[in-house]
């Protein structure tokens, strides 16, 4: 078949050509000459099997409809010679083999195009008349003339004709075709009529001039429509007296074989000539047989619509007056009881809409909009009165629909169906209709929804469910509240309607309006009634339209909070009965177990794959109703329990939810739930929960929380000394030392599940879990805003009124499918021209951008000023030149791993800038950025310069270098992605920033590595962190600061009152609401900076973007000690352990926090606290062993004696516990042999 890239392109070249032909001027040289396009459709049925090219050419009906057409006009035009003998050698010669007319080439190309088997393809070859063209060319071939010359050419052609019938004459529509067309039987007298009518055709086509079309615009038009002149073939129209007679005969005659010929005489002439219908159109318009189709018969009205589809689909024109005319037909026939012409327009209009959407306008002008209208109106008052037939329902199926396609994205054709026919009368068909005719009123209120300027519609859908009760029609509200949830999905501007209209008080009335509505139900039999089922379902809907109204909605769920903030102690009190009672915690334990221990059980009960979460309130509503779950059968609430908490440990797999979940507080509601659950010692949920704490600690905590968890068995004094109420009462072991049992008991338990662990080593164990995350870059997480564009496909941090930063890759986007770049900072100046283009109003005009290329991973920054902020440098700027430039940090950017960059740009005179970069959080430092014209630009990465380049400063006044051509009204700066920059869902492009400045003045090699070594926590302003606690950049030098530490919460028009007007208006756009709004919260990264000296700043940064942007401040349980105590807290755990596994696992605590956090290291140190663990480790001398005198040995740093090492890295727990002897005095003596081994090793290896 060739190579698939000669397949494609010889394609592409064969559309190519033929959407050009079909944009030719309507004139002869198209219609005669269709040649162009043959050689090449040859080519492609060498490339391509039938079925192939019906799947990869879209063009295929229209093309295959285009070569009937010639086919048929062709024959048609031979056969109308004065003999049939003529007639046949004319066609035989146009359709033979080796003949110079290309006819064999067309009969092959229509002969594959007829195998395709598509029955759209063999309608439209009968819409033309192809096979009863094809029967009368056969029929001529009878008085074809003996010839031997071309005896086997004609054998050729009777083969190949012989199997193009016979595989059309297998489909039905081929066979009615040839049964209308039929010539071969007696018609009577009416051949007579029917022979004069075709003879006129050439006597129309006659006469002395030629007569040019006149025409005058209609009302709409199509873009492509071209007014065309005759083709000068002979076929124009030159005696138009004689057109008179054909309708002359159509309107007389009542027959409907002539009429039909009539109307097929008419087609012929206009198909002849492309400028035919204009030039009857003032003499014998189209309209005039329009008005007399109520007095014909169906076969005629069809051809009297191909005729307007005709000037439609080939001329490029639409017929107004045609179609007023037929809106009156249909309001006429309506009005006498039939439905004919109304169904039979419809159907022709959806077929017309497929042309082109200046259709739908066309529709509107020309009074079909209201037509639909007042059929709706007429059948739905029909319908009150009685059952409508099976024609009636038809033509309001078919109304509504096609009113749901005019109005879809028409603005216009909404606003005039809302004054023709108005919310509350499609809310009342809604109401009273059913079935098919119901859901296509729904989409109809669908697409009004979306287009009314108005609250109209969503006003009256709030109406109507609040009056319409439960019992009266579930079924009505169901498919109400379905539409209602799919327009909240698409529509911004409904789900501010919804809340403004009282959209959540309506379904909070619903919801009350259901009580009892289960205190009827009979569980006895086992299964649940359906009734109660399709109630179950009715109010899951409608919590999916609360949780969808908000999903997108900040303004929505702060609505949501603020008005249900007063029944938080009511749910609270609903909260307190759901408690984990100790008898059913027994039951679960002792009389349940699975009958497979394999590890992947969990995954076959529950296996999760989506990984966002959008209500994090669903999920601790799982978590605060799961002990409620009770029932007789004590092993099915075991089963249900035990499935909503894998279902909790699944939704908290991604780091991202468990972030989330921590923004909720979810650990103390963790810890206040499974407190009983965590003082057990066997349990099936134990482990889960287990699972979800520690997952949470790796994130956030707060120490409250770490304490009460320490505390569960109230150790030592740590019950409150003021008596509470409810207060449970001292227990005998209260006040204890945590009971540690032996660790062969927990091996013991894994291997023959005979003896379980004791509850409290599970939680010494889970706080060693907590202190070492599997990840250790969990440990030292900064706070961060992050970007993830697969969500929404955009989010900025936008900075209005005007950065080093330190940056994280979670995931470049694939830059095979969808490369999109990572845009660190684009600064842009707001203009008016002083010129011509004044009158586009204000505009934005970028000056500076820096990206991160998604090919290769460039460091990409451009000083060139243009018009498109934000947009992709690798496609718009050209590398290397004198206003961009290209930096590779392909080797050293690397996902999941903090980055901190640095460019500086630096004053230089009369030369071009250079760049040094350095490695990665991102700081960009300006040299008084809007005044000088030539710069030395410096990079740097992590702290190391890694390239020079030479680089444009910004231009001085926007527009060029004349400062009349525009003002400049105020300085603005991006990062990340803005919504107008969207073209598609960027997939697996997710980042972070934390730390970020930017800074008035150029940064030296040395502040450059000192900002580096802060390291991404860093929050402060640079004021105390040079030589002697000096600043190391003034702080009026310091244009911004920002840090997901510092957010707070605004609304536009907080904005304005307390910063200023413009940073509200400039923000407006970007969110689309007013500058006025009050209702939509705002996350707002506060500019910590902007209260010092110096001149005026931003006041922070507005997170544009909802799902997709987030902030986080980590505070994972090795940063907690210091709220805590520090180490004294850990080294209770040593105090308390009364076993040699509850001594090993406590110190195992010890180690992981040092590791995981620098302040207790330099805590321990400064305090000498080893000695105060030595002296801990010398009264438990009896519990030592080689466990826990491997951990001194981690502790010291001196572990793994293969290393060479020069000093020992922890030189104080060296000494104060292994040098210490005493501490091993009373140790066994195996431990003194492997202390002084481990000694004898460190002297002789090494040193």
């Amino acid at each position: 078949m060739g190579d698939k890239a000669d397949r494609t392109l010889t394609l592409l070249h064969l559309r190519k050509t033929f959407s050009e032909y079909m944009r030719l001027p309507l004139t002869g040289s198209r219609d005669v000459d269709p040649n162009r396009l043959l050689p090449l459709f040859t080519k492609v049925m060498a490339m391509f099997t039938p079925t192939e090219l019906r799947v990869e050419f879209k063009e295929i009906l229209s093309f295959s409809t285009f070569l009937f057409s010639v086919l048929v006009r062709e024959i048609r035009q031979r056969a109308s010679s004065h003999s049939t003998v003529e007639a046949a050698s004319s066609i035989a010669e146009y359709l033979q083999p080796y003949s110079s007319q290309k006819g064999w080439l067309l009969l092959n190309s229509i002969y594959f195009l007829i195998s395709t088997d598509d029955e759209v393809i063999i309608n439209s070859a009968c819409k033309v008349s192809l096979p009863s063209t094809l029967v009368k060319t056969v029929y001529l071939f009878f008085d074809l003339p003996v010839c031997e010359e071309f005896a086997e050419h004609r054998q050729k052609l009777n083969e190949l004709i012989t199997c193009l019938l016979d595989r059309l004459c297998s489909y039905n529509g081929v066979t009615e075709e040839l049964a209308k067309k039929d010539d071969l039987k007696n018609e009577g007298n009416y051949d007579i009529v029917r022979n004069i009518l075709l003879m006129l055709i050439s006597v129309v086509t006659n006469g002395p001039n030629e007569i040019k079309p006149q025409h005058s615009s209609g009302l709409v038009q199509l873009p492509t429509f071209q007014l065309p002149n005759p083709s000068g073939s002979g076929f124009s129209v030159r005696n138009i007296e004689a057109f008179g007679l054909i309708h002359k005969v159509f309107l007389e005659s009542r027959n409907s074989t002539v009429c039909a010929t009539a109307i097929d005489v008419i087609h012929s002439i206009y198909t002849c000539d492309s400028a035919n219908y204009f030039i009857l159109d003032k003499e014998y318009p189209l309209a005039l047989f329009i008005e007399q189709m109520d007095r014909k018969d169906d076969i005629v009205r069809a051809k009297i619509l191909e005729l307007v589809e005709h000037c439609v689909f080939h001329l490029n024109y639409i017929p107004c007056k045609e179609l007023i005319g037929l809106c009156v037909q249909m309001k006429t026939e309506l009005a006498s009881g039939q439905q004919d012409i109304c169904i039979a327009t419809v159907q022709a209009a959806f077929r017309l809409l497929t042309v082109d959407s200046v259709i739908k306008d066309a529709f509107r002008e020309v009074g079909l909009l209201d037509t639909l209208c007042y059929i709706i109106n007429n059948l739905f008052s029909l319908h009150r009165q009685r059952d409508l037939k099976d024609s009636e329902k038809k033509l309001a199926l078919l109304a509504t629909d096609l009113l749901t396609v005019i109005i879809k994205g028409n603005l216009e054709n909404a606003r005039m169906f809302s004054d023709c026919f108005g919310a509350p009368a499609l809310l009342s068909v809604l109401t009273v209709v059913t079935g098919e005719w119901r859901s296509s009123s729904l989409q109809l209120l669908k697409q009004l929804l979306l287009l009314a300027s108005t609250d109209q519609y969503i006003a009256g859908v709030i109406q109507v469910i609040s009056q319409v009760g439960r019992q009266q029609q579930l079924e009505f509200n169901v498919d109400l509240l379905k539409t209602v949830l799919g327009v909240l999905r698409e529509s911004h501007k409904v789900r501010v309607q919804f809340r403004k209209t009282g959209g959540y008080l309506s379904l909070i009335s619903m919801l009350l309006g259901l009580e009892g509505a289960f205190s009827e139900v009979d569980g006895t039999a086992g299964t649940v009634p359906f009734e109660a089922v399709k109630l179950l379902d009715f109010i899951h809907l409608i919590f999916k339209v609360l949780t969808i109204s908000m999903r997108f909605e900040p303004s929505n769920a702060k609505y949501f909070s603020v008005e249900g903030s007063e029944l938080k102690y009511e749910l609270a009190a609903c909260h307190s009965v759901f408690r984990m009672d100790e008898d059913i915690q027994s039951g679960m334990s002792s009389d349940v177990t699975w009958t497979s221990s394999d590890g992947s059980l969990e995954d076959c009960i529950v296996s999760w794959t989506s990984s966002v979460l959008v209500h994090p309130g669903a999920v601790q509503s799982i978590l605060s109703l799961l002990p409620s779950i009770y029932s007789d059968d004590v092993k099915w609430v075991v089963g249900a329990q035990y499935y909503s908490t894998l279902l909790l440990k699944a939704l908290l797999k991604p780091e991202r939810n468990q972030q989330l979940m921590c923004q909720v507080d979810m650990p103390r509601h963790l810890l206040s739930i499974a407190s009983k659950l965590f003082l057990c010692e066997n349990h099936i949920l134990l482990q889960p929960f287990y699972y979800l704490l520690e997952r949470l600690s790796y994130q956030s905590m707060q120490p409250s929380q770490l304490r009460h968890f320490l505390r569960l068995d109230l150790p030592l004094c740590c019950r409150n000394l003021d008596e509470t109420d409810n207060e449970e009462p001292i227990r005998a072991n209260e006040g204890g030392p945590v009971p540690l049992q032996r660790f062969l008991r927990k091996l013991i338990y894994l291997h023959t599940n005979l003896i379980p662990p004791s509850r409290a080593f599970f939680r010494v164990k889970a706080l060693v879990s907590m202190m070492t995350p599997r990840d250790q870059k969990l440990s030292h997480a900064p706070s961060f805003v992050e970007t993830d564009l697969a969500m929404e496909g955009f989010g900025c941090l936008f900075i209005p009124s005007l950065a080093p930063m330190w940056l994280y890759i979670d995931a470049f986007s694939d830059k095979k499918l969808d490369a999109h770049p990572l845009r660190l900072l684009t600064v842009t100046r707001t203009v008016t021209w002083q010129d011509d283009r004044r009158k586009l109003g204000p505009c934005h005009l970028a000056c500076l951008t820096i990206q991160i290329s998604p090919m290769d991973r460039s460091l990409l920054i451009s000083t060139d000023e243009h018009e498109n902020p934000g947009s992709d440098l690798e496609k718009e700027a050209k590398f290397p030149s004198e206003k961009a430039i290209r930096v590779a940090l392909a080797d050293i950017i690397r996902p999941m791993e903090w980055v901190h960059i640095c460019v500086v740009l630096s004053r230089s005179v009369l030369k071009p800038s250079q760049v040094n970069i350095f490695r990665f959080v991102i700081n960009i430092s300006l040299r008084r950025l809007l005044w000088f014209c030539f710069t030395v630009a410096a990079v740097y990465i992590n702290g190391r310069m890694v390239s020079t380049q030479r680089l444009q400063y910004i231009v001085q006044t926007a527009g060029g270098a004349a400062t009349q051509l525009a003002q400049t009204h105020v300085y603005n700066a991006f990062m990340v992605t803005l919504a107008a920059q969207i073209i598609s869902l960027t997939r697996g492009c997710m980042y972070r920033l934390a730390s970020t400045f930017l800074i008035e003045e150029p940064l030296s090699a040395e502040v450059i590595r000192s900002i580096y070594d802060l390291q991404p926590h860093y929050i402060g302003a640079l004021q105390t962190i040079g030589p002697d606690r000096t600043a190391l950049v003034q702080e009026e030098k310091i244009v911004f600061s920002l840090s997901g530490m510092a957010t707070s919460e605004m609304t536009l028009a907080k904005i304005r009152a307390v910063h200023n007007k413009m940073d509200a208006e400039i923000l407006a756009p970007y969110l689309g609401i007013s500058s006025n709004d009050n209702s939509t919260p705002l996350r707002i990264l506060l500019n910590t900076v902007a209260h010092v000296s110096g001149s005026g700043r931003a006041f922070g940064a507005a997170i544009i973007g909802y799902l997709g942007m987030r902030t986080f401040v980590p505070r994972p349980v090795p940063r907690l000690l210091d709220s805590m105590g520090g180490y004294a807290c850990l080294y209770g755990l040593v105090a308390m352990a009364t076993d040699s596994e509850g001594l090993y696992a406590s110190l195992k605590a010890v180690v992981s926090a040092v590791r995981s956090n620098s302040n207790l290291q330099a805590m321990l140190h400064e305090n000498r606290a080893y000695q105060t663990l030595a002296v801990l480790l010398e009264d438990k001398a009896n519990l030592l062993n080689s466990h826990t005198l491997h951990m001194v040995f981690s502790m010291a740093g001196t572990l793994d004696t293969s290393k060479e090492i020069a000093t020992i890295p922890n030189s104080q727990a060296f000494e104060d516990l292994l040098c210490d002897l005493d501490v091993w005095a009373k140790a066994p003596e195996e431990q003194h042999k492997l202390l002084y081994e481990h000694f004898y090793e460190l002297i002789t290896e090494c040193v």
